[in-house]
């Protein structure tokens, strides 16, 4: 997975990893976009391993082109892509750190199973949890690369960014206060 806010609900309970090394998430650099082809490399890397890429809408959107490369090089990913409509990540900051002030997060999706099918892959669409767990088994069965799309709640928060979200609401609160080395307008008093 890449960083986006997809990223943060693989780390939730209903993710589990039971393979050593069997999960790669860009947890420093939070960029979104890299998941496909670093699901790409690790496929090539071990080709024996089943390898899911998990990917949010936005960052799909930066790689659609890399569904041609699956295709030419005969790489089979099972590539699941929740869509939320959203740079979700991006909307959840601007909603709880920036009172709101949401801009340019909408996205304007197309339909993933469809795009795939262009490409030559076995595209599907899913709403529900039962629809992905058939979908993940009848993908595994297939010989060719399966994009699954994941219609979600852009709303729902997984557990890792409401945490982070209480610290932000903490630290605003703190901030927003006056401290005990400020004058009664607020002006820093004391060495600088």
């Amino acid at each position: 997975t890449d960083g986006s806010a997809t990223g943060n609900w693989l780390s939730e309970e209903g993710f589990p990893v039971l393979a050593g090394s069997g999960m790669l998430q860009s947890d420093v650099f939070k960029e979104t976009g890299s998941a496909l082809c670093a699901g790409m490399g690790a496929k090539l890397a071990a080709p024996e391993r089943e390898v899911v890429v998990v990917q949010g809408d936005g960052g799909l959107l930066f790689q659609l082109g890399e569904l041609a490369s699956l295709v030419h090089n005969q790489i089979k990913l099972i590539v699941v892509v929740f869509d939320d409509g959203f740079f979700n990540a991006d909307r959840i900051y601007q909603e709880y750190v920036f009172g709101g002030r949401e801009s340019d997060c909408a996205l304007f999706n197309p339909d993933f199973a469809a795009v795939a099918a262009a490409f030559g892959l076995h595209g599907q669409n899913v709403t529900s949890v039962s629809g992905l767990e058939a979908a993940l088994r009848e993908a595994r069965e297939r010989t060719t690369s399966t994009v699954i799309a994941v219609k979600i709640d852009p709303m729902a928060l997984p557990y890792r960014l409401r945490s982070r979200i209480e610290v932000w609401k903490r630290r605003t609160a703190a901030a927003q206060g006056v401290s005990s080395d400020s004058a009664p307008n607020g002006a820093r008093v004391g060495s600088s």
